[in-house]
């Protein structure tokens, strides 16, 4: 008898022990649902208050009929190609799309809490001032990230969200390039894009895909598209013939990647072209551009303090100067 109430005992402590168990699952469980629906919450805050903030920005815009650029005979000074040609001669993947995807599936070993500070940019003045402003904007975002993966960051993941949001948007284009996944082969032995060549050729393709261009009248000067001078002149181009009602946003990660002596030369004229076009009178569209980096840059930051009210660095390390101010 005793013997039997021993393993009675036995087993009311087992099944105790199971039903224990069986109450922390369903609390891990709980817990792991919470931070889901929170995390859920958060990403259809940020989600909503882009949208809010794009909205704002195309009621100056409002819609009229989408128009492709008037065709002109061809003078001695234009040259005839079509847009299938361009996109032959330029020979570029899509590196956007590949590069989204790459980082994407890379996104779980980046910091939890650098993805939540890259995500809160969106609160910060600076970045609702250059979403809302009246005119053509730019910003450079200062990152304080680090760690792996080496040539992303939280930042990436930023400008992917932004990319995909706005390109659901009618009226809206966007451009975006990721420096840190275009180095020369000696880093990333699979890499033959890389440098300020691949990069404008990128942004070119991109706006190819996403309008359709009257390359009639392309001015003579610009072929054969084998110069940094030639591609960022069919760039400038092709901005210039986008209608007034559409809004094209500019997107270009890890920027300082390309502050290294053998990127520096092509990625400063490209980039000056680029930002040069937001001053310029020719262009009919809205032009914003954003520029990040995980860390602080040396070069590329002059041109953005060229304003002295700071509205044109937004800095995420704590401290900074720049700091950006979240509402």
């Amino acid at each position: 008898m005793d013997d039997l109430n021993g393993l009675m005992s036995l087993l009311s402590q087992k099944e105790l022990r199971k039903d224990e168990q069986e109450k922390a699952r369903e609390e891990e469980r709980d817990i792991r649902e919470a931070e889901q629906k929170k995390k859920d919450a958060d990403q259809d805050a940020q989600i909503a208050l882009i949208a809010q903030l794009l909205g704002a920005m195309a009621t100056r815009n409002q819609p009229t009929e989408l128009h492709t650029p008037v065709t002109r005979p061809t003078t001695p000074g234009q040259i005839r190609v079509n847009q299938e040609a361009l996109e032959m001669i330029l020979d570029i993947p899509e590196l956007d799309i590949q590069d989204m995807r790459q980082i994407e599936a890379e996104a779980s070993k980046m910091d939890p809490d650098q993805r939540a500070q890259a995500e809160d940019i969106v609160k910060t003045q600076q970045f609702k001032g250059w979403v809302i402003s009246p005119t053509s904007s730019k910003l450079l975002v200062h990152g304080n990230f680090s760690g792996l993966p080496i040539y992303s960051s939280a930042l990436s993941l930023f400008c992917i969200s932004l990319t995909t949001h706005i390109r659901d948007r009618e009226r809206f284009y966007s451009l975006v390039f990721f420096c840190g996944l275009h180095l020369h082969q000696s880093e990333n032995s699979e890499e033959s894009h890389v440098g300020g060549r691949a990069m404008i050729k990128s942004l070119i393709a991109q706006l190819l895909r996403q309008y359709e261009f009257n390359t009639r009248s392309m001015p003579g000067g610009i072929l054969p598209l084998t110069e940094i001078n030639e591609l960022c002149a069919l760039f400038g181009w092709l901005v210039g013939q986008l209608p007034p009602n559409i809004t094209l946003v500019c997107f270009i990660d890890g920027i300082e990647y390309y502050e290294r002596d053998e990127y520096l030369q092509e990625m400063e004229e490209v980039l000056a072209y680029v930002l040069e076009l937001i001053i310029e009178s020719k262009i009919a569209v809205d032009f914003k551009v954003m520029v990040t980096s995980p860390g602080r840059t040396r070069i590329v930051r002059q041109p953005f303090e060229i304003r002295n009210d700071g509205n044109e660095i937004l800095s995420l390390v704590p401290g900074s100067d720049k700091w950006g101010d979240i509402e």
